[in-house]
């Protein structure tokens, strides 16, 4: 039987514990020292079964658990009488089945502070404890529900904290949580991890602290889609996350933002150092990285690492700065891991040092060098799909040479594995620019591909982002549709599908739209052929006689002018494709003289994307858009609903349900290089069912041919 305490008890004890003061003024609710399973209330209502979490954790403590546990704040719930720290401490029956969770109870809000005159302490101190999950959600959703903030302004001090003292502990969640310290001037964090194993932080928002997150002798800790920063200047933080003496990380999809330093200590966004097993950095964003002081600050850095890989994908690095002129420099991604000979995999990633920081850094004393990737003495690097852009500088008439470099390395041969499809550019107030500054001296990008044998489809170009805020990229982007598509990372820092063909450089991936809707209405005096624009670059119209569609193979790189021909030697109103427009609008006047009145025509509207060499038509994608019309007789419009597909996406076998019967000629099925893989003549039937089990997985199309017209669909194979 459970008994209730009331307030006046509660007086007796200390607000402030210490650990062993805390086991021995163990208060006990379960007369029947029964084990705990199921959902406990904590809080000052008639109905709640503990008034305080000590209370509830000694009785854990004490009888240990017999199935899931967990204490529920209840509306009544009072944080000030707590004894803190709130120790979680090792309980009998803790297991993957057995675990202890702390949350609010749906629908209510906590704000849980502590105020402390001692260091070395934390609001929640998990010492030693295994399977527990603090979860600030109150619906069991990603809601942040519960505030946890320390008010000492001392050293070592943390919302929460993570302690090994005996026996260690494991299986720990902190998720969906909003974290303060008291101070970001002293060694303060927002969560403090130290010897622990499979860890996962998940979904908080962490601010007003020196570091959001340290981890010290960890394993398998998990850092997901935290926000690390504040947009309050009050609250800006010093350091994002920093990792040391630890392995098998994984830091996924979390927001970094304005660290802004001013002491001795250099500003991280993340910082790893003597990490061993493995290590994947994806996803995240990193945006304002400033020192203000003549000390380093970096994006990601990694220090005398011994892994068996660091994978850095889909970043977005931008605002890094700072007030150095040592060789302390500002950089994107920083790596010195003399110990490593392989397996550092730099893809996908944008980093963009941008001319204007929050603070002004860079603007003060001399930045010596600046780069958007700095490496030494680290070899075997894989470099591929990035776009790295310094437009930092000097702009406060330094009196020393500032260098401004995409990439620096003091290595004495190329440090790459594998270096390619890149988009690089450097364009800041520098006394000198380059590509690459090396140990030989500055690089173009001529050079620069001699001396690491690669970078063969690189380019040196302005990568042409939205904006300074905005890192996705405009239609004419020379990174658009020039990356190398890798099967090990399918999606961009959005989790949008990358093109499997024509994947676009960086972290964000571009969403390539063709033109839509062609209508065209033409007779013996000429006529017009009328389209939406998609979101390309440029747009070429192509004719071609006769109602069977192949698909135009454009040459990549070269650009089709209205009225030249297409292949060469073939005119309009013969056997072959021709380009009768190039330009920028979404309609063509119709003034060339076709041979055959009364013939079928198909036209094709093709986007493009890229700058002009270097542009990349989605033909395979152009089948979306084709008309069949009659160039004397009459206009065929597209007619609506004509069939439907189903199941969509499918894992092998569909339906396709022919809706308007009509004198269908053949059903195809297209897959994205344009090959038909499957084709059925003559179909009168209106459900027919196709089986793609022993396909390739991707994007399919469906084609049906009419006599006058061509209907084209979408299907997935999962």
């Amino acid at each position: 039987m459970k008994t209730k305490k009331t307030f006046l008890t509660l007086v007796v004890f200390a607000l402030l514990f210490s650990y062993s003061n805390a086991q021995e003024n163990t208060i006990l609710f379960n007369d029947n020292s029964v084990a705990l399973s199921g959902t406990y209330s904590i809080g000052y209502g008639d109905n709640d079964d503990y008034l305080i979490l000590y209370y509830a954790l000694q009785d854990l403590q004490t009888n240990g658990a017999s199935g899931p546990v967990v204490f529920e704040l209840s509306v009544d719930y009072n944080p000030v009488p707590e004894a803190y720290p709130i120790y979680i401490n090792a309980f009998a029956g803790a297991s993957e089945t057995n675990t202890i969770t702390i949350r609010p109870a749906v629908g209510t809000t906590h704000l849980i502070e502590r105020e402390t005159s001692n260091e070395i302490s934390a609001v929640f101190a998990i010492v030693d404890a295994s399977h527990v999950i603090i979860d600030g959600s109150n619906n069991g959703t990603n809601s942040r529900d519960i505030t946890v903030q320390n008010l000492a302004e001392l050293n070592q001090t943390a919302p929460i904290a993570l302690f090994t003292d005996v026996i260690g502990g494991e299986n720990i969640t902190i998720k969906n949580l909003k974290l303060k310290a008291g101070s970001k001037t002293f060694e303060t964090a927002g969560i403090f991890i130290d010897g622990y194993t499979n860890v996962s932080v998940e979904n908080n928002e962490i601010s007003n602290c020196l570091i959001g997150v340290t981890v010290e002798n960890g394993e398998n800790i998990s850092i997901q889609n935290n926000i690390i920063g504040s947009d309050n200047e009050a609250e800006f933080i010093k350091q994002g996350i920093g990792i040391t003496f630890s392995s098998n990380l994984t830091i996924l999809g979390n927001t970094i933002k304005n660290i802004v330093c001013d002491n001795i200590d250099p500003a991280n966004a993340l910082f790893f150092t003597d990490c061993t097993g493995d290590i994947i950095i994806a996803d995240n964003k990193i945006e304002n990285v400033v020192h203000t002081a003549n000390e380093i600050a970096r994006g990601i850095g990694l220090s005398d690492l011994d892994a068996n890989y660091v994978k850095i994908y889909n970043n977005s690095i931008s605002g890094i700065a700072s007030n150095s002129f040592t060789d302390d420099y500002p950089t994107g991604i920083a790596v010195f891991c003399p110990a490593m000979t392989s397996g550092i995999d730099i893809s996908y990633n944008t980093i963009y040092l941008q001319e204007n920081n929050i603070y002004g850094a860079g603007t003060g004393d001399d930045n010596t060098y600046v780069s958007g990737i700095s490496i030494s003495e680290t070899s075997g690097i894989v470099l591929t799909n990035n776009i790295i852009y310094n437009n930092l500088g000097e702009r406060d008439g330094s009196s020393q040479t500032i260098y401004g470099a995409a990439i620096l390395t003091d290595a004495i041969s190329s440090p790459f594995a594998e270096i390619d499809y890149n988009t690089y550019f450097t364009d800041g107030d520098f006394d000198m620019s380059f590509l690459a500054l090396t140990i030989e001296g500055p690089k173009d990008l001529a050079t620069w591909q001699t001396w690491t044998g690669g970078d063969a489809h690189s380019f040196y170009e302005n990568p042409m982002f939205t904006s300074v805020e905005d890192l996705t990229l405009t239609a004419c982007s020379p990174a658009i549709a020039h990356a190398n598509f890798l099967p090990i990372i399918p999606g961009d820092i959005n989790s949008n599908l990358r093109d499997q063909i024509y994947p676009t450089q960086g972290a964000y991936e571009y969403e390539k739209i063709q033109a839509s809707e062609v209508y065209a209405n033409v007779g013996f005096f000429g006529g017009d052929i009328n389209w939406i624009n998609g979101n390309g670059c440029k747009r070429a119209v192509f004719i071609k006689e006769g109602y069977e569609l192949d698909i135009p193979i454009l040459e990549n790189g070269h650009t089709y002018s209205a009225n030249s021909e297409y292949p060469l030697g073939e005119q309009v109103g013969q056997t072959d494709w021709y380009c009768v427009y190039n330009g920028d609008d979404d309609h063509f006047e119709i003034t060339a003289e076709i041979n055959y009145w009364g013939w079928d025509y198909i036209v094709i509207i093709c986007e493009y994307f890229g700058d002009e060499g270097s542009e990349i038509y989605l033909t395979n994608t152009a089948i979306n858009n084709p008309v069949l019309f009659n160039w004397w007789y009459e206009s065929v419009e597209r007619i609506n609903n004509l069939f439907s597909i189903y199941p969509n996406p499918t894992t092998g076998k569909f339906i396709i349900d022919i809706k308007n019967q009509q004198l269908i000629k053949n059903i195809s099925v297209i897959d994205i290089t344009g090959k038909v893989v499957k084709q059925i003549d003559n179909s009168k039937i209106q459900n027919i069912e196709i089986d793609l089990s022993n396909n390739a997985k991707g994007l399919y199309f469906i084609q049906l041919k009419t006599k006058n017209e061509i209907f084209t669909e979408k299907l997935i194979l999962k």
